[in-house]
């Protein structure tokens, strides 16, 4: 398991329950190849998204209970109100609701596959596009703004173009989480995987309200880097494994990224990048 990142040591040791595409997105993505556009103007490239420069992990360390992290998840959530206006910089709230679709495909079972658009209108618009906000019991879009976000528990995902982030931290009031499993495939993925670990929360700043980003400039999350990067064909498959996912009460989900291009009917051969096939289960 690779070793946390510092800022995410730091955070969990505070306490804190919870702490990407072009030179012109809004979360100062890089994108390093040519686009184009769909009818709806979003972007349609083969590129996909940028890599960062200094890619980080979300593997957490030990713990003693696996159902639940019973430390985090009586903790209060103090970092909710501080650091307000470094958070407004990195952050760029939008007071609006997203358009952005999210549908349940199927059922299996408690196997939830969802669609969503994050693309927010493609870099272009992205902007003056909000966050994407689900609840991952139902796989619902939750309707609340930017601005609504950091005092609600009804949201345990937000994802706007590449940037995924959990309920915690400055994020929301939550006790949200993620751990990436490299290579676990999302059929053996059980509760005992989440056993004698810790699932860390978000941490958007690292010490005196300095931003925690990636190279890039985008805010970096317990999602870490989840895509893989392919220089020769600018491609961003998501990376072989599966996310343990803490949400904002602290239930435990896993999920997987199954593909960024995905289409409305659950094809993952579209031609728009943030457009997300999600696998999503309880714990």
């Amino acid at each position: 398991m690779k070793a946390l990142r510092p800022s995410l040591i730091l955070a969990l040791c505070l306490g804190v329950a919870a702490c990407s595409d072009d030179d012109s997105d809004a979360n100062g993505n890089v994108n390093p190849g040519p686009e184009t556009t769909d009818d709806a103007g979003n972007d349609s490239d083969d590129s996909g998204d940028g890599p960062t420069d200094e890619p980080g992990d979300s593997d957490g360390g030990d713990d003693t209970d696996g159902d639940t992290d019973p430390e985090t998840c009586t903790e209060t959530n103090t970092a909710i109100g501080t650091c307000e206006d470094e958070r407004a910089e990195v952050i760029e709230p939008i007071d609006a609701v997203t358009e952005g679709e999210v549908k349940v495909l199927s059922t299996d079972g408690s196997i939830l596959s969802l669609y969503v658009d994050a693309s927010a209108g493609g870099t272009a618009q992205a902007a003056s596009n909000p966050y994407v906000y689900i609840k991952l019991s139902t796989g619902e879009r939750v309707d609340i703004t930017d601005v609504e976000a950091p005092s609600s528990l009804e949201w345990d995902l937000a994802i706007k173009r590449t940037v995924f982030a959990t309920n915690s931290g400055h994020w929301g009031p939550g006790v949200g989480g993620a751990l990436f499993l490299d290579g676990k495939d999302f059929d053996e993925v059980t509760i005992a995987d989440a056993a004698g670990i810790t699932i860390p929360g978000e941490s958007l700043f690292v010490d005196s309200c300095e931003p925690n980003v990636d190279g890039r400039g985008s805010p970096y999350t317990t999602f870490g880097d989840w895509y893989e990067y392919d220089p020769q064909t600018h491609a961003t498959p998501p990376k072989d494994g599966t996310f343990l996912i803490r949400a904002a009460d602290c239930s435990l989900f896993k999920l997987r990224i199954e593909s960024n291009t995905a289409t409305p009917e659950g094809g993952t051969d579209g031609p728009v990048n943030a457009r997300y096939l999600l696998s999503v289960a309880p714990l």
